[in-house]
């Protein structure tokens, strides 16, 4: 099971009672789900890195603060739900008027995937990231906006893959054959999709040296089922290799050994 660790730095503007953070003392005060607007989220983060999201909003009355942002309980790890609290006291006189506040929270130890994050349960406050072992710039992820546009609940996870092959000119290779430089390289991978809503989604590669990383991808959606594709066969085209040795791994299990020559 995936642990992830939760350090929160919070920012804030508005309040008459106290500062960020501190205990109020005596004085009593209630505690809410603050107003939220925006989020903002990288596309692409490092494994080695931490996710940091930011949030913003408007406060009703100038005697509200920020509370906290806590990452709630999801049913799957590739899901964040983060709520956003606001505090007021009590015994204050407030004014009724609309305070900004900002906040951010730090969020490490994720795992190479797709992830969707969601704040106070609002379907409007939903973005998407992936987290990834090599350089941000090099992953090529489905783009999941236009299921966000029409407020599906869908995730994406790792597909089952029952084999892989890589192809040249129609003939399947064995590991160390030679490539001639220049030529697409067809990886070819099939699989079956069992759990129901599931179907195939696309590939995520990345490339650290000579090792090459492929993972295929299904796709989840709550709202959705989508069983019109339950076994797929799909092939991803690998180009711009130089000469040399390679490791190609599929979803970090499957292993293919090749050369590209002159």
């Amino acid at each position: 099971m995936k642990r992830i660790f939760v350090c929160v730095i919070v920012v804030f503007l508005s309040g008459c009672v106290g500062q960020g953070g501190k205990e109020l003392g005596s004085n009593a005060y209630e505690v809410f789900v603050a107003k939220v607007s925006d989020i903002e989220v990288p596309e692409k983060v490092n494994i080695a890195e931490p996710l940091k999201v930011d949030i913003s909003g408007k406060f009703e009355d100038d005697c509200s603060e920020l509370e906290r942002i806590s990452v709630e309980k999801s049913d799957s790890v590739y899901n964040i739900e983060l709520s956003v609290y606001g505090r007021r006291s009590i015994n204050s006189k407030c004014n009724a008027r609309e305070v900004p506040f900002t906040g951010s929270i730090t969020i490490t130890g994720l795992g190479a995937g797709r992830y969707r994050i969601r704040i106070n349960k609002d379907d409007n406050l939903i973005r998407y990231f992936s987290v990834v072992e090599g350089s941000t710039t090099d992953a090529s992820i489905p783009d999941t906006d236009i299921d966000a546009g029409n407020n599906l609940n869908c995730t994406t996870e790792i597909a089952p893959v029952s084999s892989a092959d890589i192809t040249i000119d129609g003939l399947n290779s064995a590991n160390n054959q030679k490539i001639p430089y220049g030529t697409p390289i067809n990886l070819i991978v099939k699989g079956k999709i069992v759990e129901p809503c599931h179907s195939f989604y696309g590939f995520d590669y990345k490339r650290i040296g000579s090792n090459l990383y492929v993972d295929v991808l299904a796709r989840y959606c709550e709202d959705v089922c989508i069983e019109d594709k339950v076994e797929y066969n799909e092939t991803y085209v690998i180009t711009g290799l130089t000469t040399g040795s390679y490791t190609l791994y599929v979803n970090n299990q499957i292993r293919i050994q090749f050369e590209v020559v002159d």
